[in-house]
């Protein structure tokens, strides 16, 4: 499917039909110290800056990406669209799982 003939709006809307949203809130993952990432220090060899632990919203990202791709999605754009949507759409008790992932 190319997304020339389709919206964004009209892709995510029909990505957000075929997700399951129980693998999105809460996350589904039983590991959530996999899920995040660790921070990494900065060696003497390196230059570069440490990266900076993702947000809630980019945890919630990270797993709509995952369960897209499970789906045969991988428009990066359609993604972080339908992920904006069941962002805002989210209880707050739904966020809240994402925001104590922060915190690993």
């Amino acid at each position: 499917m190319t997304t020339s003939n389709f919206s964004i709006e009209d892709l995510a809307n029909s990505l957000i039909g075929r997700l399951d949203r129980r693998r999105i809130f809460p996350p589904y993952y039983n590991n959530p110290e996999g899920f995040v990432s660790p921070a990494t220090s900065i060696t003497n060899s390196s230059c570069r800056r440490p990266r900076r632990p993702p947000n809630a919203f980019l945890l919630c990202r990270k797993n709509v990406h995952q369960e897209a791709k499970r789906r045969g999605s991988c428009n990066m754009r359609v993604i972080s669209k339908v992920t904006g949507i069941l962002w805002r759409n989210a209880s707050l008790e739904e966020k809240e799982v994402y925001e104590r992932l922060v915190l690993y």
